[in-house]
């Protein structure tokens, strides 16, 4: 086969990656027309690992498309096994944060690894309707104290999973505990 040389100074050059100067957006072109700062890039410099597993460190787009296949987990707890276990703490009555048998515990957890989930969110006002229910039984029996620490529990509920749909029964609730 015919292998043609090419000179070096034909050769295509490393890429170049713009980084900014003090005051200047990164790839902005100074006066005088050249970039802010043009750093060679360097095939030999190790890319940055990812300390627990050892792998080179993806980008942004990478990042997510790893993230699709793989499932994340809090308190060593999948997605589907914390809505279990807070959907059980619920029916079983153990509406509390306690860490590992409270129906807050899970719910917050599940929160930290999918905070957008609508599931969050119909778990917490499920507990807190449960705290309303338990404030009136509360109230009935003539328990003022505890009946005003159930409500003031679905008020922190209500504030912290911005469940404001249910304000309105919350002071509904406080109304008839001050009479």
């Amino acid at each position: 086969t015919d292998e043609v040389a090419v000179p070096t100074a034909i050769q295509a050059p490393a890429p170049l990656r713009f980084l900014a100067s003090r005051g200047a957006p990164v790839g902005s072109v100074s006066a005088g027309g050249t970039p802010a700062r043009a750093v060679q890039a360097r095939d030999d410099v190790p890319m940055p690992l990812i300390a627990d597993t050892g792998q080179p460190a993806t980008t942004g787009q990478q990042a997510k498309e790893n993230l699709k296949g793989s499932r994340l987990q809090a308190a060593g707890m999948d997605r589907e096994q914390l809505v279990r276990n807070a959907q059980r703490a619920i029916q079983q009555g153990r509406l509390d944060e306690h860490p590992g048998r409270g129906a807050v515990y899970f719910i917050r957890l599940l929160r930290r690894i999918e905070p957008a989930s609508a599931e969050v969110r119909h778990l917490a006002r499920d507990v807190t309707i449960r705290y309303h229910d338990q404030a009136r039984r509360e109230m009935q029996t003539g328990d003022a104290r505890q009946a005003g620490l159930s409500l003031w529990v679905a008020h922190r509920l209500i504030n912290e999973f911005n469940l404001v749909q249910l304000n309105p029964v919350q002071e509904l609730l406080k109304h008839r505990l001050a009479e």
